[in-house]
This record gives C-alpha cells, sequence and structure tokens, in this order.
C-alpha cells in the first residue's frame, strides 16, 4: 500500500483519492470509517444506495449476516455488513 498526502493551503476542503483494482473488505472497513468521520453511513435501499447522517440511525442490527439500520421513517441494509462492530462503536460516541 502505498499512501500519498499532499498540503495545499488553497484547498477549501478535504479530499481522499483511494485507487484499487479492485474492492477489499479492507478496503470496504477504511470507507466506512471514512465515511462515519464525516457522520455519515452508506447503506442500502432495493438497489438504491444512500449516504445516511448518523443522527438518524435509531437502532442497528445484525440478522443472517446482514446489517440492518433503521431509522425512524426506513429500514436500511448496510454495504459493510462485516463490519458492524465498526458501526456501533461510531455511534456510541454520537
Amino acid at each position: 500500500m502505498k499512501i500519498d498526502i499532499q498540503v495545499d493551503e488553497k484547498a477549501t476542503e478535504l479530499s481522499i483519492s483511494i485507487t484499487c483494482n479492485h474492492l477489499t473488505p479492507e478496503i470496504e472497513k477504511l470507507l466506512a470509517t471514512l465515511r462515519m468521520m464525516n457522520r455519515q453511513l452508506a447503506v442500502k435501499k432495493n438497489e438504491d444506495i444512500y449516504l445516511l447522517d448518523v443522527e438518524e440511525a435509531m437502532y442497528i442490527e445484525s440478522i443472517d449476516r446482514k446489517c440492518f439500520v433503521y431509522t425512524q421513517k426506513d429500514t436500511y441494509e448496510s454495504n459493510f455488513k462485516r463490519h458492524i462492530s465498526i458501526i456501533k462503536t461510531f455511534l456510541i460516541f454520537f
């Protein structure tokens, strides 16, 4: 793995770019962690993917190796099924 950091005093926001030949569980875990730093969870409903603000999540559970995120209005499936412990740990702090 190669990590490049560019400091640009003119940058107005943080930008992170990942280049890979395919998504692995490790990259998915990294993406989940980055999204949570922005207080968002990547979730799926039907085949559509949404970025859900963490404050909207009321309850998270794992059923049959799938992670579900419940809000007041809807139920979503998390794209990061293997990483429910990361999501739960993050939500404790918010």
